[in-house]
């Protein structure tokens, strides 16, 4: 058990190791519990409490190695690497359909505690020898643990990490069509255009739509399209985005799934939005906001009460607006994903801005300017163009040094704090 235990990087909670030594283990008859505690006794292992109460064992990293040196040298690293890696691989699929449920926060927290051992295994996968064997499996395994890992490292804004391990599963595997290679391309993507990569974001997504359409199948194909719209949008190509758009909700629509549909509305209000077809977005976030709350998806909920809001102040109900964003944000700052902490400040500095609170505004437009560019994800083109009236205004009304004075503020104070005074709310811990 000392030697298995190597596997592991970061620790485990004890059902987790009894798990992943599963049928192997070999502990002479005794109980795996009796063998824990007699490493504890013997200092080469600690158990702490997690976070859920449930005991975690842990090793500090130099003892790990030899115990590592000493499952190599006796022939059973590999198979030991490899149940590893496959039982990590079920804890991220069992957790990534939650995270479009009311139990995101628990996915999140739940990955999150095991985040060096799943980059243990997704490296497993990468790593492996090329040409072995056991190449077309660990190509296959790579692409199954990308695309489960993709909802938790979008929902933290992990961007810059899940494009190099996407880029990675993919280069891995060995290009014949199938579903996970074709969900990775999408989610590769989506990513690379939160950075502002947007061509390298539209030749995958090109290339998920085209294997999708390939497949038949209509559901990945609306996620596919909903991608390369994405991508064309940022890249401010709005002509081509929109038959990509509208054919993705067409899919989203004929495919039956509530989750893929509400998002697909989601993404196609945020464009009619920035074509300042605000009518329809506002039907079609109101739609995609029904369904949500149908599925207790509370973090798809708020993304979509927030893009509402946005609507009301660009329709002149501006009142509306700041009543929404302040009951929204306290929320924002509990659950939202970091990088769309920057879009709450950007719409929030708007309406105060419209408001007459210009400093309030310039200091939210501050704060977001250094968060995004500590998240390595620029403002896109849409987004500059939805707030430069606004913005103006502030401009107009504040002398270049208050301006100045403001900006610097904002520049200088974490996002949240800012939200948290603009909006005259209690900061989360």
């Amino acid at each position: 058990m000392f030697r298995q235990l190597s596997v592991f990087a970061g620790g485990a909670g004890v059902d987790t190791v009894m798990r992943t030594m599963g049928p192997h283990r070999r502990t002479d008859g005794s109980d795996p519990l009796d063998i824990v505690a007699s490493l504890v006794d013997a200092n080469l292992i600690t158990v702490t409490e997690s976070g859920e109460g449930e005991p975690r064992i842990g090793m500090l990293e130099t003892i790990r190695m030899f115990a590592r040196d000493q499952l190599a040298a006796t022939g059973e690293l590999a198979v030991a690497q490899a149940r590893h890696a496959q039982v990590f691989l079920e804890i991220a699929e069992e957790q990534a359909p939650r995270f479009d449920s009311s139990r995101h926060l628990e996915a999140r927290q739940r990955i999150d505690a095991e985040l060096d051992n799943m980059r243990e295994a997704i490296s497993w996968a990468v790593h492996g020898e090329p040409g072995s064997e056991s190449s077309r499996e660990h190509g296959s395994f790579g692409l199954r643990l990308g695309a489960a890992l993709e909802p938790f490292w979008r929902a933290n804004s992990y961007y810059r990490e899940g494009a190099r391990w996407l880029r990675a599963v993919i280069d891995r595997s060995d290009g014949a069509d199938e579903p996970n290679l074709a969900r990775c391309l999408a989610m590769l993507a989506n990513f690379l255009v939160r950075l502002g990569e947007y061509e390298q974001g539209r030749g995958c997504a090109t290339a998920s739509v085209e294997m999708w359409r390939r497949l038949g199948d209509v559901g990945g194909l609306a996620s596919a399209l909903r991608s390369l719209g994405n991508s064309l949008e940022y890249a401010g190509e709005t002509v081509d985005a929109r038959p990509a758009y509208e054919e993705a909700l067409q899919a989203a629509r004929s495919s039956n799934d509530p989750v893929l549909l509400h998002r697909t509305l989601g993404y196609v209000a945020a464009f009619e939005a920035s074509e300042h077809n605000d009518t329809r977005s506002l039907d079609l976030d109101s739609e995609a906001l029904a369904l949500a709350r149908d599925l207790g998806d509370s973090g798809a909920e708020l993304a979509y009460q927030h893009n509402i809001a946005c609507t009301l102040r660009i329709l002149g109900r501006v009142d509306e607006a700041d009543d929404q964003m302040c009951g929204l944000i306290p929320r924002a700052l509990r659950d939202s994903e970091p990088a769309e902490l920057a879009y709450f400040a950007e719409d929030y500095a708007a309406v105060c801005a419209e408001l007459g609170r210009h400093e309030s505004a310039v200091r939210l437009l501050g704060a977001a300017e250094a968060w995004r560019a500590e998240l390595g994800t620029p403002r896109p083109s849409w987004q500059e163009a939805e707030i430069a009236p606004a913005v103006e205004k502030s401009a107009a009304a504040l002398s270049a040094d208050e301006w100045k004075r403001s900006y610097e503020r904002g520049r200088g104070t974490a996002i949240d704090v800012a939200l948290a005074e603009a909006a005259d709310v209690m900061v989360r811990s």
